[in-house]
């Protein structure tokens, strides 16, 4: 299974089968069709996920169940994954495959706040999300946990951060 999600919100869920073996010469295969718009994530994931968890530029994020999506073809715009405001639209900073137990990372003007994928409330698609901060997202992340010789996992985050240059 292959998930892309694009920044105006559009996502398209299909099967890794669709995308054929190109040549040489052939100039790719279209994953997705794009009006105005870009590829901010894509992933692939097995039958044993159960979320798709989805954050926008207006500090909001929500996990959606996989069940409420539906599977397509490649090379279509796709489904809506987050309501369309049309006088102050949700742009996507990114979405993830997820399972209840993960963990993700946001990283915002603040520092660096890591939540279990639990806490992120459930919604349908059809809904901007649920606030998550009060200070604007830049980026998000997936926590890599390291191992060191003697098998004693942990976890390497830098706490601070700087803050944008303004342009």
């Amino acid at each position: 299974n292959l998930f892309v999600s694009t920044k105006n919100g559009y996502g398209l869920w299909y099967d890794v089968s669709e995308v054929s073996v190109v040549g040489i010469r052939a100039s790719g295969v279209k994953s997705i069709k794009l009006d105005n718009d870009y590829v901010v994530s894509a992933e692939i994931f097995n039958k044993d996920s159960e979320y798709m968890t989805v954050f926008t530029d207006k500090n909001t994020a929500k996990r959606v169940k996989l069940s409420e999506l539906e599977k397509s073809s490649r090379a279509r715009k796709g489904l809506l994954l987050v309501r369309l405001v049309k006088t102050n639209p949700h742009k996507l900073i990114s979405s993830y495959i997820t399972n209840s137990k993960d963990k993700i990372g946001v990283i915002n003007l603040k520092g660096i706040n890591i939540f279990k994928n639990a806490e992120i409330p459930i919604a349908d698609r059809y809904s901007t999300g649920s606030s998550i901060s009060n200070v604007r997202v830049i980026k998000t992340f997936i926590p890599s946990e390291l191992e060191n010789k003697d098998n004693i996992k942990e976890v390497e985050i830098i706490e601070t951060l700087e803050e944008p240059k303004k342009e």
